[in-house]
């Protein structure tokens, strides 16, 4: 009697009304919103280059002024903290266990007002005043209404090749935190779903009854299982498990995500909202498809990709990858990479530093066959990154290394993406490029993505500072090939020798020694012959490269670079998380003064 009565009551399941899509519905106004306003935004950084190519310093001093209004904007919203300063900061309570970050001001808005629409529409929805046998249906029916719809956002952000990232300007780690917010509303309206489901039961019958509709009945089995996978993913992905055990966290996630989605399926077996799973079953598939696809093409070419793991100080190592057919890399990008002799199927991202783009030693030399060649891949692509070791995958990449008596092995590997936001600082007149440690790969890409646009005159770019905040000097070692080739650069160069460029390019470097030497107990910095200083003697005399002991002052650096702006000025900042705390609220302070724009380069999971 009791199956047949919860048999009857999922009649009221069998249709979606309009109204409950609405927090969908408000969620894809936002992002409506967001892209318009990502729209204008590159049309304005478009129109400024514009007017800036070719054109002497003078010429930008209109585009360093600022709208106050958007100014203001910026201070307390865009840039702003939830609270007085911390956002990037992990906490750590306990030593080395990662307990998380706090969302920004803005995040932490829109979050708070989608929890709390799906609560208003959850709770608002049910009559009250009824009693529990009227007002269990309801809830039950309007939370997994709720929950089906949520899923479809869910799993567009949980895809690598997220549509949203490029026309929102919005960065993944930004969309990760959404993809784990918008999974503690499911499984939070799925809980409801489901004790509304049980004491509706229990109050018609027994709790015997319901554990027979539950091993039984289909639709109560199937949806059981949903909800244990869910409540089982909420617990894995909880910050200090997710960051100790990343790798069993990744696998079992996908496993566990499989199996609450086809459970779901079922349990939605003949009911509206299991369209709604179609919808996001092929959203999930396609984005696994093309993974799949394009993993295949750019590495199964004429040979295998293959990556080179060379041991550098500091615990870190510098991989080469040769790129099965080529590819065309962009400045900020990261790709994943996979090491099946290392890690099988395990991927970890990693930001690409340098690309280059070389003949390949197995093409041929004669020039009719050429375009044959290239065809094939007869010019192969270089990507270059550095890794500092960690545990896992990226501990067994070093010790690969260490076996080996010159620090150098060569494995095979595959290599998906590229993906990231794409930050353009090309209609920039000033920019400053901020780096801690390993966070080094993002802005020395854009270093020479605009040296080469100052030289081919396709960007506003005239002053460019590189701060770099490191433990001790042999860490300049880990790009001495590529500021060899930016020191030796002819723009660069020829900033001493001719009028190459009209204005000229100004480029400083700035290094910061953090690290304490036992040898000198005080801040004085020990002086080195310049030929034990890696690539920094390559610097001609109008390139300063200034090396200093300790942590800088932000603050004193951005009032030094205003004093000298040309145009809007791009700060940019790749590295720990304090640091990156720390340039924010410098930039902040600084708003409503002249136009400067901040971009945090950040990647969390």
């Amino acid at each position: 009697m009791a199956q047949a009565k919860a048999v009857k009551r999922d009649e009221l399941d069998l249709t979606i009304e309009p109204f409950i899509a609405v927090p969908v519905m408000v969620l894809a106004g936002i992002v409506l919103v967001l892209s318009t306003g990502h729209a204008h935004a590159q049309m304005a950084r478009r129109r400024r280059l514009h007017e800036t190519l070719n054109k002497d310093n003078d010429a930008q001093t209109v585009f360093s002024r600022t709208n106050i209004v958007v100014a203001k904007l910026k201070r307390h919203l865009t840039y702003a903290p939830l609270f007085s300063k911390r956002h990037s900061r992990e906490f750590r309570p306990l030593g080395r266990i990662h307990a998380g970050t706090i969302p920004s001001r803005v995040e932490a808005i829109v979050i708070s007002a989608y929890i709390i629409l799906n609560l208003i529409f959850c709770v608002a929805t049910v009559d009250w005043s009824r009693d529990i046998h009227s007002t269990m249906p309801r809830l039950r029916w309007t939370s997994g209404n709720l929950a089906a719809l949520n899923l479809l956002p869910l799993l567009l952000t949980a895809g690598r090749n997220n549509p949203l990232i490029p026309l929102l300007g919005i960065s993944f780690d930004t969309f990760n935190l959404c993809h784990r917010w918008l999974g503690r509303i499911v499984v939070a309206e799925g809980l409801v779903h489901t004790f509304a489901e049980m004491a509706d039961v229990v109050r018609w019958s027994t709790w015997q009854a319901y554990a027979n509709l539950l091993w039984h009945e289909p639709l109560f089995l199937f949806g059981f299982i949903a909800i244990c996978a869910f409540v089982a993913i909420f617990f894995q992905s909880i910050s200090p498990l997710r960051h100790a055990f990343y790798e069993f966290f990744l696998h079992s996630h996908v496993a566990l995500a499989v199996a609450a989605v086809v459970a779901l399926w079922h349990h939605l077996r003949g009911l509206q909202p299991q369209y709604v799973i179609l919808a996001g079953i092929i959203i999930w598939g396609l984005d696994r498809l093309v993974r799949l696809c394009l993993l295949v093409w750019r590495n199964c070419g004429w040979r295998w990709t293959t990556a080179t793991i060379e041991l550098l100080p500091g615990d870190v190592a510098r991989v080469d990858v040769r790129m099965s057919r080529p590819w065309k890399f962009k400045a900020g990008q990261y790709m994943y990479m996979y090491m099946p002799t290392l890690g099988l199927w395990t991927s970890h991202p990693f930001s690409a530093a340098w690309s280059s783009v070389a003949r390949s030693e197995h093409s041929e030399k004669s020039d009719s066959r050429e375009s044959f060649n290239l065809l094939l891949g007869g010019r192969e692509t270089m990507i270059s990154f550095l890794i500092r070791r960690r545990d896992g995958f990226t501990s067994k990449m070093i010790q690969a290394a260490e076996k080996h008596p010159d620090g150098e092995v060569r494995v095979m590997a595959l290599a998906e993406g590229p993906y990231g936001t794409m930050h353009s600082f090309e209609s920039y007149g000033t920019v400053v490029l901020i780096a801690g440690g390993i966070g080094i790969t993002y802005p020395i890409s854009h270093m020479r993505e605009l040296i080469h646009g100052f030289a081919n005159r396709t960007v506003a770019m005239r002053r460019l500072t590189l701060i770099w905040v490191i433990r001790n000097l042999g860490h300049l070692s880990w790009i001495q090939p590529w500021m060899s080739y930016i020191l030796t650069h002819p723009v660069v160069r020829a900033t001493t020798l001719m009028h190459y460029q009209k204005p000229p390019l100004s480029l400083s470097i700035r290094i910061y020694v953090t690290g304490q030497d036992p040898n000198h107990a005080d801040d004085s910095f020990p002086a080195l012959p310049v030929d034990q200083v890696p690539w920094t003697h390559l610097a001609p005399p109008t390139v300063p490269v200034d090396i200093a002991r300790g942590k800088p002052s932000f603050t004193g650096v951005l009032e030094n670079e205003m004093e000298e702006q040309v145009g809007a000025m791009a700060v940019s900042v790749c590295g720990p998380g304090a640091m990156g705390d720390d340039v924010r609220e410098t930039v902040r302070g600084v708003q409503g003064r002249k136009k400067v724009d901040l971009f945090e380069e950040t990647f969390s999971w």
